[in-house]
């Protein structure tokens, strides 16, 4: 679980393997002592709205891809009422780590993408 800013009051599971990041540079690193290559079955980045453009790094998904299993799912939560561009500028950055989405969701102002590695 990564969570992007200061202001996301989510507490993972004490199995969980998890980060905070404050600075858009330090997405790509922030699990990188924390987890093994091929070791993850899922992975789940979740920010606000307001951190799509600020703190979130495209380029920083495809480094997340060497820790996930071949069967892993990748799921983005961007809650507090995400625009459109928030939410192209996230499924491209996806597509670009070689992930595809699967299915996509919205409800109570949030909008949740699933995607998979592509094969």
């Amino acid at each position: 679980v990564v969570l992007i800013g200061n202001d996301i009051f989510f507490k993972p599971g004490s199995n969980a393997i998890s980060a905070t990041i404050t600075k858009r540079e330090d997405l790509s690193t922030c699990l990188e002592s924390k987890a093994e290559p091929s070791s993850l079955d899922s992975f789940h980045l979740i920010m606000k709205a307001s951190s799509v453009p600020t703190l979130f790094d495209p380029d920083a998904l495809s480094s997340f891809v060497p820790l996930l299993r071949p069967s892993a799912e990748v799921i983005v939560h961007i809650m507090d009422n995400p625009g459109e561009e928030d939410i192209d500028t996230v499924k491209v950055a996806l597509v670009l780590a070689n992930l595809r989405v699967e299915s996509h969701q919205t409800g109570e102002g949030a909008y949740i993408v699933s995607a998979k590695l592509s094969q």
